[in-house]
């Protein structure tokens, strides 16, 4: 075993030093350690020096909380209590090395409840020194040295620090459970460069049973406030704020913030013209066209705020098209001005939202044989008349509730054109809804033109007042909202603990049954099912079928009728395996479906993904079963709160899925990247 490299006095330096740091985050101060900061307490001395000086100023009612709170701390020391909470926090009490480990634990508990801040710490510290100096791998059962483990520390406190700046909270608005949701994120998010040092850390001590434990301990202090308070005080003068911040509230550990939807631009009257055309077909269009020469003029009024040109048709008559018709260089312009810059062309209870970066104003031109200066860009909402897609309708038992709208834009210079109907992205359309809809039953669909229809992402809300309905896809193309009630006997009516689940996916044509009247929960599911769920679910279509083969799939299998291989493959959602094939009965792991979920969101890839990075791969007990292919997808679609683990704390990543489990993942999955309700 590895004795310390460090000398006992080099050691409490390092460790005094980086401690300080807890303290002066707890207080909200808005500090940023650095290297010099720790170094400027290059001895105990210097460091217990500064700490008296600060100690000094307390009023002696100050002192007196601080002495009491480490009085009753040190009291709690050998009882049956402390004992409690060692064993609490050790991953496995029962295990080997128990003393040696509870030791090293109930050493670091107490250098971090250390709240007198001159000789509880030096105490602290010399302790843990004295009692852990040649038994950090007993206890870690890893060999790892106490410069990682100091280096580990020390990180852990600057992203500590980090956590509680951006906060932006200030002393007297940061609560103790803010704390200690910081540090239990800092504790588990402090990865990059320790990754064998957590893995070893994780497999004796329990995080969050850690901070659970602290908070308990200082909860049970007579003066709670006071103590810290009086803490807070001395912390600050030992290290000034140099930005004191602002603001507050929120959740301390940290996810993405929504992304707001920049607001309309407003266009200044006389930006556009109207009036109507009518098309070789007979189709009336209510045309709103902008001038070339007004692009500069509406892209200088984007901002970062305000990036979506309006363009509404107010007076279009029934069954009239509305058509924008629009430059090729305002998308491009735009583009510049602002990559979330989009136009939003609205009339007929519909709106079309199109990013200009979905334009490719360059490969438009290249394709018509002009200079993008030359082309326009039509964005067209076309109300479809019932009759055309009766045959579809009837086909399909649909029950229609709203228009049904073609969606379609056409790039066109002189007598030449060409068709926009594929995007890199998600591209939202919505149709007003005339009526109260139940959400779980309703979904948007796109009518294909030979008479089959295919379920579009779809989440109800409202907008300016009015219930709408937000479809998002990658094509154009017709669509319409449909009412479905689809249930199964073997699940219905409490038969399953995932009905509602299974009703909702099933309603939304997104699950099918093993028959038209069975689900088979308790099935295994299989590699093929799991990719056709997943192409239905993101309402993927392939760009070049012929372009995805395997041996064992073929368009007479019901998993691939449309081409859902094809499409999740050319998404990147899934991969045939080493020999060629893609096995599409071979029944999914959950490791597999970790994966396909994790790529699943890649692709999406939602703007305002909401996680909790606080949790980590490696808390499961069977983490070293989970393969290096896999970890990333594991812990992602754990923080996203998709997937988790068993009641015994495993993962299980080789144990198969069942088609009940499947159906509340995939509905967890599509509510986490908000394509349902």
């Amino acid at each position: 075993m590895k004795k310390y490299p460090f000398s006992k006095k080099t050691m409490k330096a390092m460790l005094a030093a980086t401690l300080v740091f807890s303290p002066v985050v707890a207080s909200g101060v808005a500090y940023q350690p650095t290297v010099a900061s720790a170094a400027e307490y290059s001895s105990v001395d210097s460091l217990t020096t500064a700490l008296n000086t600060s100690y000094d100023k307390l009023s002696d009612s100050e002192k007196a909380e601080l002495i009491s709170a480490r009085s009753q701390i040190e009291a709690l020391k050998g009882s049956t209590d402390w004992d409690g909470y060692i064993d609490s926090i050790l991953v496995n009490p029962d295990g080997a090395n128990y003393a040696v480990k509870k030791q090293l634990v109930s050493d670091l508990l107490d250098v971090m409840l250390a709240v007198t801040t001159v000789q509880g710490l030096n105490d602290a510290i010399d302790q843990f020194s004295t009692n852990n100096s040649s038994t950090i791998d007993d206890a870690l059962g890893q060999d790892i040295t106490v410069q990682e483990l100091l280096n580990y520390i020390g990180d852990v406190e600057i992203n500590f620090v980090n956590t509680i700046k951006d906060s932006g909270k200030t002393v007297d608005q940061f609560t103790e459970s803010d704390l200690f949701n910081a540090f239990t994120y800092a504790l588990v998010h402090t990865t990059s460069g320790h990754e064998d040092l957590v893995v070893a850390l994780t497999g004796t001590i329990n995080f969050s049973n850690t901070t659970d434990v602290m908070s308990e301990i200082v909860n049970g202090l007579t003066n709670k406030h006071a103590a810290l308070a009086s803490f807070y005080k001395v912390v600050q003068s030992i290290v000034p704020a140099t930005n004191p911040g602002g603001g507050g509230g929120g959740v301390i550990i940290p996810n993405p913030e929504p992304t707001t939807p920049p607001g309309q631009v407003d266009l200044p009257t006389g930006t556009t013209t109207t009036e109507k055309e009518t098309g070789s077909n007979g189709q009336v269009s209510v045309v709103v066209s902008i001038p070339a020469l007004k692009v500069s003029e509406i892209v200088n009024l984007i901002t970062k705020d305000k990036a979506v040109i309006p363009i509404k048709v107010e007076n279009a008559g029934p069954g009239e098209a509305v058509k924008a018709k629009l430059p090729a260089t305002l998308f491009s312009e735009a583009a510049k001005k602002n990559s979330n810059a989009a136009v939003l062309v609205s009339g007929n209870g519909a709106q079309y939202v199109l990013p200009v970066s979905q334009v490719n104003t360059g490969n438009i031109a290249s394709q018509l044989g002009v200079s993008a200066d030359k082309v326009d860009v039509s964005v067209t909402i076309n109300p479809v008349n019932p009759a055309y897609v009766k045959g579809a309708v009837d086909k399909n038992n649909l029950k229609v509730i709203s228009n049904i709208v073609d969606f379609s834009i056409v790039a066109t210079s002189g007598d030449k054109s060409t068709t926009i109907d594929r995007f890199s992205d998600y591209v939202s359309r919505t149709i007003d809804l005339s009526s109260d809809i139940v959400p779980n039953h309703t979904v948007g669909v796109v009518v294909n033109a030979d008479g089959t229809v295919a379920p579009v992402p779809t989440v109800f809300t409202e907008v300016d007042g009015k219930k709408v309905a937000v479809l998002k896809r990658n094509t154009n193309s017709v669509y319409t909202i449909v009412e479905n009630d689809k249930t199964f006997t073997d699940v219905n009516n409490g038969k399953n603990w995932a009905e509602d689940n299974i009703e909702k996916l099933a309603s939304k044509y997104i699950i099918n049954g093993k028959t038209t009247t069975t689900f088979a929960p308790n099935e295994y599911m299989t590699r093929g099912e799991f990719a056709a769920l997943i192409s239905r679910s993101l309402s993927l279509t392939p760009s070049n079928e012929a372009a995805v083969k395997f041996s064992d799939v073929s368009s007479t299998q019901a998993i691939n009728k449309h081409g859902e291989i094809a499409a999740a493959v050319e998404a990147g959602i899934i991969k045939g395996k080493k020999d060629g094939k893609f096995h599409p009965s071979e029944k999914i792991t959950r490791a597999e479906a970790a994966i396909m979920i994790d790529r699943a969101i890649n692709f999406v890839h939602p703007a305002d993904e909401s996680v909790d990075s606080s949790k980590k791969v490696s808390s499961f007990k069977d983490y070293k079963k989970i393969g290096a292919t896999s970890r990333e997808s594991v812990e992602h679609v754990l923080q996203a709160g998709i997937m988790s683990g068993y009641s015994n704390g495993n993962f299980a990543p080789s144990d198969l899925t069942k088609r009940d489990q499947m159906a509340k993942i995939l509905d967890t999955l599509l509510q986490h990247i908000k394509f349902i309700n």
